[in-house]
């Protein structure tokens, strides 16, 4: 089963550092609007859902350099 997991049958492309540059301006402008939810400016639940993307992006990213 271990093996099987090492090599998987399918492979991602790697990312280009134009990919990377978009998620940067991304995940600051999302930074920016969480900081908002939590002072009070957008409702919480916006801050609440900023969070959940990023855990799933950071997840994703983690995930996709393991398969490099």
């Amino acid at each position: 089963m271990l093996k099987s997991l090492k090599n998987p049958p399918f492979k991602l492309p790697p990312m280009k550092k134009e990919h990377y540059r978009m998620l940067l301006v991304l995940v600051l402008i999302l930074s920016a609007i969480y900081t908002l939810g939590l002072v009070g400016v957008l409702p919480f639940a916006v801050s609440y859902y900023i969070t959940i993307l990023f855990i799933f992006l950071f997840l994703f990213l983690r995930w996709q350099k393991r398969l490099e």
